[in-house]
């Protein structure tokens, strides 16, 4: 039973692993198409998607490695080192993104086939929502925390994406091309926020730090 339970986690976390990549392209097309640096700072943070996905899947793999000698109780806890490293590298992320969109700000330039882009976006976005939700789920009922982690960081991509989606219509209609740069600044602090409440998340639970909520509930 136990076998069946890591063989699910591992090809689940292998198709969105898959599935991430061809993501990728597409977001990559869609900004060669418009050279929105919005729909730069959407692309930049698949290839985070891609790299934490392939972390995650090594940890699953990892963690459902028996018992032995050198770890008697385990190698569950790489879990949370994957969440960790995935919560860092949104956040590197999310600073390379604010930088390269300040610059444009005040350099703008003119920006093409904004309908083109915004289709791609939001299927993009659609996409990566659906398998977010599906490994949020399937990581609480197999308390796997890199799932868990991975389908936070896909949610949160979608929310960056509907953000910038949302920008891209206002531009779209009003050739102020200097939106594009503040809406990649503002999905790049958002990036930012979810990838240090990713690694705080992490580092409470290397740390095996209490939940004082929880433990109230318990006494009482």
């Amino acid at each position: 039973m136990v076998q069946e339970q890591w063989k699910f986690k591992l090809k689940t976390m292998s198709t969105i692993l898959i599935l991430g990549i061809v993501l990728m392209i597409v977001k990559f097309i869609a900004f060669f198409i418009t050279h929105s640096n919005a729909i730069l700072t959407d692309a930049l943070e698949s290839i985070i998607n891609v790299v934490a996905g392939a972390f995650a899947l090594y940890s699953i793999y990892y963690s459902s490695q028996p018992k032995d000698s050198d770890h008697p109780y385990g190698h569950g806890k790489i879990e949370y080192l994957s969440s960790g490293l995935e919560g860092s590298l949104i956040g590197i992320a999310g600073i390379a993104m604010i930088i390269k969109s300040g610059y444009s700000f005040f350099y703008p330039q003119e920006l093409h086939s904004l309908d083109i882009g915004l289709y791609l976006t939001l299927f993009a976005g659609s996409c990566n929502y659906l398998m977010g939700r599906y490994l949020i789920r399937q990581g609480n009922a197999h308390h796997s925390t890199a799932m868990m982690a991975d389908g936070k960081h896909l949610v949160s991509d979608t929310v960056s994406s509907i953000g910038i989606a949302a920008g891209l219509i206002i531009i779209y209609f009003t050739k102020i091309y200097w939106l594009d740069s503040l809406i990649a600044i503002l999905a790049g602090m958002y990036i930012c926020y979810m990838g240090y409440t990713l690694l705080k998340e992490s580092v409470t639970n290397l740390l095996d730090e209490a939940d004082v909520g929880k433990l109230n509930m318990v006494i009482a």
